[in-house]
């Protein structure tokens, strides 16, 4: 299969932090396995992530090079739900559960990227979180009629 990434979290370590290490370490299972990952993330950058992340998903369009798209936490909210694609929302986190405790501006900001993953999750064919604790905030937060698809994550500090 022909596997589509998109993801606006650094393609790092240091900034991407876990969700960084958890989407390049199934990306070389998938590889692995014989299938092809391609990676798209942002290629403007601004100071304010979120207008990074809004930047973004306002160019990504539909890739008929794909056999499935993957969009990790609300990247991929704009063409999930299109014709012809399979689209899986990916949470490696909830936005709505985690803005909870923020203050000020970044509360404001991940307020923002919340409302995106609330659309993007109900637009994909399949959701995927990674622990039952996160597929019940999903489905509380996010109004989910489906328990979403609980897919433990491997992360290898040491490949």
């Amino acid at each position: 299969m022909r596997f589509r990434f998109l993801t606006s979290t650094p393609q790092d370590i240091t900034r991407g932090s876990g969700t960084y290490v958890g989407i390049s370490v199934l990306a070389g299972a998938l590889r692995d396995l014989g299938h092809t990952v391609d990676f798209e993330s942002p290629t403007r950058h601004f100071p304010v992530f979120t207008a990074e992340r809004l930047w973004f998903n306002r160019g990504l369009r539909v890739s008929p090079a794909h056999d499935c798209t993957v969009g990790f936490d609300m990247d991929g909210y704009r063409i999930a739900g299109a014709p012809g694609v399979l689209h899986i929302a990916s949470l490696k986190g909830v936005i709505a559960d985690e803005v909870r405790f923020e203050s000020g501006i970044t509360r404001l900001t991940m307020g923002v990227q919340a409302r995106c993953e609330r659309v993007h999750v109900h637009r994909a064919a399949r959701v995927l979180v990674t622990s039952r604790y996160s597929g019940e905030r999903a489905k509380q937060f996010y109004a989910l009629e489906r328990f979403p698809t609980v897919v433990p994550e491997v992360i290898e500090i040491n490949p």
